[in-house]
Formats: structure tokens, C-alpha cells, sequence
């Protein structure tokens, strides 16, 4: 039987999805004690660091959704409330780390010994290889093409 671990049944997303909405305003830290605190309270155990870390992670998608905000770490200190204006800047390092990861995925894919496979396994593997390999192919393609279109609005907005 599921048995709470915070006298309010809250959950660790929960706790601090209210004190970012709660107290937080743009370029407001939210220190990893101040976390640890709010999360250890009414709580039947105490939290830790990477708890805390976690909790955070674990809360991002509903803090942009429901209260739009967005949280940046401060290595070894916590996490600043985003201003609005730098979501945009958070959205586009997401995107890198996306793109890098699905060339990862296809190198992976690509570089398999084969021979080592039974023939169901390779026919997944080949399926799965053609569907990353087009998904990358237009993300590429997508990239090169909005760069284009960028640059001729550029040259419309500041002739030279």
C-alpha cells in the first residue's frame, strides 16, 4: 500500500513547484538549502542534494506549463527563476543537445557488427536505423533551411 512520505501528501515535484510559484520572481536563486528545507518539512525522511536536484528536473515541465517559468542551475549554489525573455535561449540549448543526441543515436545504429544479430534483430535494427536516419536527414535539412530564410529577412530588414 502506498503510504505518503509528507504529513500533507504532497509529492517532492509538488513542494517545489510551490515555492518557485509561490516566492519566486525572475532572477530569484532558489539555493539547494532552501530546497532541502521546504522539502524536509512534514516530511518522514530528510533530503539531500540530489534530491533536490531531482525534485527540480522532475518539476521543469509543469513550472512552464502551468505557472510559465523556467529554471536555470547555478553549478554548486541551486537554481535561478529565467527571466521571459531567456526561455528562448534555454529552448535553443535544449535543441542542441537534441540534435547532438540524435546523431549519437544514428552513429550507434550505424556502427554495429552485424553478423553478431539474428535475423529479427537486424530486420528491427534496419528499421530503426532508416526511421533516426530520415528523422536526422530533416531535422538537418529543417536547420539549413530556416538559416536561408533568416538570412534573406536579414538582408530585407538591413540592406547593406
Amino acid at each position: 500500500m502506498f503510504k505518503p512520505k509528507r504529513l500533507d501528501g504532497r509529492s517532492t515535484t509538488d513542494v517545489v513547484i510551490d515555492l518557485i510559484k509561490g516566492d519566486g520572481s525572475p532572477g530569484d536563486v532558489f539555493e539547494y538549502e532552501s530546497i532541502i528545507h521546504a522539502l524536509n518539512i512534514g516530511s518522514s525522511r530528510d533530503y539531500s542534494v540530489v534530491d533536490a536536484r531531482n525534485a527540480v528536473i522532475r518539476s521543469k515541465s509543469r513550472l512552464s506549463r502551468e505557472h510559465q517559468r523556467a529554471v536555470r542551475n547555478i553549478p554548486n549554489l541551486g537554481y535561478k527563476i529565467a527571466a521571459a525573455s531567456e526561455h528562448r535561449e534555454i529552448a535553443i540549448k535544449h535543441k542542441t543537445r537534441s540534435d547532438r543526441q540524435l546523431s549519437k543515436g544514428v552513429q550507434i545504429l550505424r556502427g554495429v557488427k552485424w553478423d553478431e544479430m539474428d535475423p529479427e534483430s537486424k530486420h528491427a535494427h534496419e528499421g530503426t536505423l532508416m526511421i533516426m536516419s530520415e528523422l536526422h536527414e530533416r531535422q538537418q535539412w529543417i536547420e539549413r533551411r530556416v538559416k536561408k530564410i533568416e538570412s534573406i529577412i536579414g538582408k530585407i530588414n538591413c540592406p547593406a
